[in-house]
């Protein structure tokens, strides 16, 4: 029945199994056991599956979390929620159709879609990825999405984003791509203490567009990118056609975007209608307090306000800035964005207080939202926090 546990010995089954409208609970007594495939369909509620190892694919279309789980290809899953868990691991592709998605602690080495931000009943869904690697595509539909301290390679989202202190890494010479692209009038994102890097080419004769771009914010999106660090951005082919390509930054429609104390280096392109660090309208768009470095800093009217042009002298490979650094207390002066220790924000990829310092490696929760008045505490300050039915612990 719906709600029951079935605990089985840590061995090898050759079978498919067909879970069908039934909310089980499946787990070995030890160890990890081996399955063939799994279906899941018609359950009321979720069925959990733990310490398991898939040969194939599991295909559900009832909510599903899975714990430690590994599977060798791909996850599928229609009308319902997706939760990967803690050592979840697949080696190919997650696609989630009219559901919302969880990922935690987990990696997928395929690509990661979820391509609705409601379901047939209008819910409206949501997708949390936290401490987790997506090793190529992620596309995101959610109406909420939060994405923290988590490794991606190329990324598409639409609707409320909360991005924060994730590595976005194009990893190859001949990728190009976006490693973050903001599409839609309903999108509202805040991006802030990333590192996106190396989405770039080397094509000589192929002509291409919109490619090599760190963000892109495009389709009437508004977006804060506030604090990140970007470059190596570019294509260093002389030939070909490379229309709207080699930048760090591309606003190419909003209705309202910040870009605001942010290391923006080495992003570039044969072509003059990409070949910027900042490429953006004057119009909607607020940018200021930036460094800047290594290729032509602004095209299309944009103004980096009380910037630096100057190299930002990091400390280590880690993006520290040492204490000589042009960028130190140079951010946005307002306190809101003031540093964990108080002082004034730190242009880069560690400037403001706005995440947690030890949040990729953490074991204890993870906030991803949190909405307070005022919106910041000065040290010494308080804020009070009225619980409305959790326990505040």
């Amino acid at each position: 029945s719906s709600g029951d546990v079935i605990i089985f010995y840590p061995d090898t089954y050759a079978e498919d199994l067909v879970i069908n409208g039934k909310a089980l609970t499946m787990r070995p007594t030890s160890g990890t056991a081996q399955i063939n495939s799994i279906t899941i369909q018609n359950a009321p509620t979720s069925s959990r599956f733990s310490s398991i190892r898939l040969l194939t694919d599991l295909n559900a279309s009832s909510p599903l979390i899975l714990e430690t789980v590994n599977v060798l290809r791909n996850v599928s899953v229609t009308d319902a929620d997706l939760q990967a868990l803690r050592g979840t691991n697949v080696d190919g592709n997650v696609t989630v159709t009219k559901g919302g998605i969880k990922l935690i602690k987990s990696t997928v080495h395929g690509t990661v879609t979820m391509s609705h931000a409601k379901d047939d009943s209008n819910r409206e869904l949501e997708a949390v990825i936290v401490q987790s690697t997506v090793k190529e595509r992620l596309v995101c539909r959610a109406t909420r999405a939060r994405i923290c301290y988590s490794n991606f390679r190329d990324t598409y989202f639409e609707g409320n984003l909360e991005i924060t202190q994730n590595l976005f890494h194009g990893r190859s010479n001949d990728y190009g791509s976006i490693g973050i692209d903001l599409n839609g009038t309903a999108t509202v994102a805040v991006v802030r203490n990333n590192r996106v890097w190396e989405f770039k080419k080397n094509y000589d004769t192929t002509d291409m567009s919109d490619e090599c771009i760190g963000i892109r914010v495009t389709g009437g999106a508004k977006a804060d990118i506030v604090n990140n660090l970007i470059y190596g951005c570019y294509d260093w082919a002389t030939s070909g056609a490379e229309t709207r390509c080699g930048m760090g930054v591309f606003v190419q429609s909003t209705s309202g975007t910040k870009i605001l104390g942010n290391i923006i280096r080495n992003c570039y392109s044969p072509d003059a209608s990409g070949d910027a660090l900042v490429r953006a309208p004057n119009a909607n768009v607020t940018m200021q307090y930036n460094l800047l470095w290594e290729g032509d800093q602004t095209r299309g009217g944009v103004i980096n306000r009380d910037g630096i042009y100057a190299a930002p002298d990091f400390l280590n490979d880690n993006w520290h800035l040492k204490a000589s650094s042009p960028a130190i207390d140079k951010g946005p002066p307002d306190a809101r964005y003031n540093d964990h220790d108080g002082s004034r924000n730190d242009i880069g990829m560690y400037g403001g207080h706005s995440y947690l310092i030890n949040g990729r490696t953490t074991d204890k929760p993870i906030p991803i939202q949190l909405s307070t008045t005022p919106a910041f505490v000065p040290i010494g300050g308080t804020v009070t926090i009225e619980s409305t039915g959790a326990t505040v612990k």
